[in-house]
């Protein structure tokens, strides 16, 4: 699915890319050349733009079934993972910025959060399987030293 998602973006990159669009370093706030590309284009055209009530119902009327995680085997509406500790805010405001443009539809959507919810516990469980290989920390200093206890030297004492 993020295959897909590639496929689907990459054209617009490029696009954007050929029009002269150019690229430099960026802070955090500062949107990334590709995004005030759309957002001018938007203004220009007059593009019909869904508005936060109509965005967030069709987010919540789109159900998906997740088999990680702690939605596994739940029907879970695509706005409540976007806004589940899954999705960075960064990361959840761009997502929906895409979909408010029209470049991102409901279907690629689904794909990208999906994708995001499966790669981090897929990340976190490989994480965990490393730790539980290897002993913690301060086991093996208690576990290679030795007290030498006298036998009788503490019997009787109060």
């Amino acid at each position: 699915r993020l295959e897909e998602l590639t496929e689907i973006l990459a054209p617009l990159l490029a696009e954007m890319t050929s029009r002269g669009t150019e690229t430099h370093p960026r802070t955090p706030d500062t949107p990334s050349p590709a995004m005030a590309a759309f957002a001018q284009k938007e203004e220009e055209e007059d593009v019909d733009v869904p508005k936060q009530g109509e965005t967030e119902g069709a987010l919540k009327a789109r159900m998906v079934e997740i088999s990680v995680g702690e939605f596994r085997g739940q029907k879970v509406s695509l706005w409540d993972l976007l806004h589940s500790k899954y999705i960075p805010e960064e990361k959840r405001k761009e997502i929906l910025h895409l979909y408010k443009m029209g470049i991102l539809t409901i279907d690629q959507m689904e794909t990208v959060i999906t994708g995001i919810v499966n790669r981090t516990e897929e990340e976190k469980v490989k994480e965990a399987a490393s730790h539980t290989d290897a002993p913690s920390s301060w086991e093996d200093p208690l576990r290679n030293h030795t007290v030498v206890l006298h036998v009788g030297e503490f019997q009787g004492q109060e």
